[in-house]
């Protein structure tokens, strides 16, 4: 997924200057900027999670039609946001055309970014952008961040790349692709404590779960992650992992919405027993060639849950 910033983030027009909502958006962008460093910083990734496609055309655009430049009262202070703000970004920059395999010069309006907030001329570059990705490749999906009551409106002008997805967002929790901290490189139980607070995060948006849940407390025994390395977790596809997460989610959060949560026998951990329960990842598999059983055992102890085993193909050999 290619991830693009809002440019209504970093400029905006005289008036919106004027009427000083820009305090507003770089706050919501410098909170968003922080949240994301924190959880790359907790799982080892630092500028590596999230990125933003830019190009210095739009960059050029956004330092032109700054108006800061010219209040003379609000300069000092604004420069110091924009430069701290803009420094942290740029460490974020995947700039675009970089061994692009479209040519920057014939590029085909595929998008069009309007706002009553940004400069047209920012908005147009923006679109080029959007555009010359889309072209370079159509078969990735795109994620827009803007800042909430002041999004700058994306619009696709042509039926050609029906299938290409846009996701336009104001939470930065949809940017996070979690089945990447179960990846071989990142996999902790930091990551994982990451993954399943974002999946919660991510499942209050779509509707899933209600904001006012809290989640218990939990803790790894060191056969969990013996059971993931030996099970080869790290090597299942995307979906998978995100399954994954999402049922650890619903563990963690006492939200049974389809893990199936039972009791299923004992659990003995030194030398004392303890009621096993079970919950599925598929509980059958995830279609005709794939038949899997697969599910995550776990106890509790002292009140808090206490994550034992996992185990991809419970039913194997019956």
């Amino acid at each position: 997924m290619k991830n693009y910033l809002d440019p209504a983030y970093l400029v905006v027009n005289d008036t919106t200057w004027v009427s000083r909502i820009y305090t507003y958006i770089f706050t919501c962008l410098n909170n968003d900027i922080n949240y994301i460093e924190e959880v790359e910083r907790k799982t080892g990734t630092l500028y590596k999670i999230i990125r933003f496609k830019f190009s210095e055309a739009l960059l050029s655009e956004v330092y032109n039609h700054n108006p800061f430049k010219n209040e003379p009262t609000v300069e000092k202070f604004y420069l110091n946001v924009f430069s701290k703000i803009l420094s942290d970004l740029s460490r974020r920059f995947d700039w675009c055309p970089t061994n692009c395999e479209v040519s920057n010069n014939i590029i085909s309006l595929i998008f069009s970014c309007e706002s009553d907030y940004i400069p047209a001329k920012v908005g147009l570059e923006c679109a080029k952008l959007m555009s010359q990705c889309a072209l370079c490749n159509y078969k990735d999906s795109f994620a827009f961040l803007s800042p909430t009551n002041y999004e700058t409106e994306v619009q696709m002008n042509t039926d050609s790349l029906s299938n290409l997805e846009i996701l336009k967002t104001t939470s930065v929790y949809q940017l996070f692709d979690i089945s990447h901290f179960l990846d071989k490189d990142i996999i902790s139980e930091n990551s994982i404590r990451v993954a399943v607070d974002i999946c919660y995060r991510q499942s209050v948006i779509a509707g899933r779960m209600t904001s006012n849940l809290q989640p218990q407390e939990y803790i790894f025994d060191n056969n969990f992650f013996r059971t993931l390395e030996t099970t080869k977790l790290t090597l299942e596809d995307n979906d998978y992992k995100q399954k994954f997460i999402d049922s650890l989610s619903q563990i963690i959060y006492a939200n049974d919405i389809g893990i199936r949560l039972h009791k299923y026998g004992k659990i003995i951990i030194n030398k004392k027993k303890y009621d096993k329960y079970s919950a599925d990842v598929f509980q059958m598999g995830r279609g005709i060639n794939d038949r899997r059983c697969s599910r995550i055992f776990f106890c509790k102890i002292n009140n808090q849950i206490c994550l034992y085993e996992y185990n991809p193909d419970f039913h194997a050999g019956e």
